[in-house]
């Protein structure tokens, strides 16, 4: 697979949906930080608001966040259910890829009924891990439920009948701590014993203090991501699949722009057509925006 931007239409077809501003971690890397501050929350706006993104802007894939989105647990169980019905009814145009990224809060290892219903609804459950050692991943997210072992969580997910194939693992390299190839390389064999299939590995964005490249991690060259692109998936574990996203400058202030960059950012000033980024954001309040909106 070739390197693809997602700032050039990798996700145009994409309607990205913060259920809710309300999470229980504080993780100081949270790209959420810039985001609109909480809005009234409804249901039933979200679920007029996404009918048209579907219907009239043409969105076929739909990703469910926060905040943390499990912890309106019976909320989301009903907003997919209504959007299901709707599909079934031929009320939407297409069938959308619905995707939900959590980091596991403890509310869905006690409310499995409506956990494993809305894995049942969706195509993918997308798990933020930030370090193998369950206590460790716990203080970078700067938890509040700091006892709670969100890698055995994980590990019965991994295990229960088909989820395994849904599930994509996304881990953040860090400064201080998944920094090194050797703690990198130990955490995706640790998750492949655990039975995951799918790992992203994300470089941080607007965190200078804290970003770490992957070239560096793995001692390899890889070119601008902003002119050679950002995400691909790469070949070092056998076993799993594992994609890369990496943050150029336009995201992470510790990077400058190369030559290339300059030429390719003056190519969409002038050419814009040729890079159709329209990503549609959708908040919890039925509110729809082109593209995240920041303070």
């Amino acid at each position: 697979m070739e390197f693809h931007n997602s700032c050039d239409g990798f996700y145009k077809n994409s309607l990205d949906v913060r259920l809710t501003k309300n999470c229980d971690n504080d993780c100081p890397f949270c790209i959420e930080k810039t985001g609109l501050l909480p809005k009234q929350e409804s249901v039933w706006d979200m679920l007029t608001s996404t009918i048209k993104a579907i219907n009239v802007d043409g969105k076929t894939d739909i990703l469910i966040l926060g905040g943390e989105p499990l912890l309106r647990i019976h909320q989301l169980n009903q907003y997919l259910s209504k959007l299901r019905s709707l599909e079934s009814r031929k009320a939407l145009c297409t069938k959308p890829k619905v995707y939900v990224t959590t980091s596991l809060p403890r509310v869905a290892y006690y409310q499995t009924v409506p956990f494993y219903d809305i894995i049942d609804k969706i195509d993918g459950l997308n798990v933020s891990l930030q370090h193998y050692d369950w206590q460790e991943n716990n203080n970078i997210m700067m938890a509040s439920d700091i006892g709670f072992n969100r890698i055995d969580f994980l590990k019965s997910i991994l295990n229960h009948g088909d989820v395994a194939n849904k599930v994509r693992v996304s881990i953040n390299l860090v400064q201080g701590q998944i920094d090194s190839k050797a703690k990198l390389m130990y955490f995706l064999e640790m998750l492949k014993g655990m039975g995951c299939k799918h790992v992203k590995i994300n470089e941080l964005q607007h965190s200078p203090n804290l970003y770490v490249s992957f070239e560096r991690v793995m001692g390899v060259h890889l070119g601008s991501p902003y002119s050679h692109g950002c995400q691909k998936d790469i070949d070092i574990i056998d076993g799993m699949r594992v994609t890369l996203k990496r943050s150029c400058f336009l995201v992470e202030p510790s990077h400058y722009a190369t030559f290339s960059d300059l030429v390719k950012a003056t190519t969409k000033r002038l050419l814009p057509k040729m890079f159709n980024s329209s990503q549609l954001v959708m908040y919890e309040n039925g509110e729809l925006s082109n593209g995240w909106q920041t303070r």
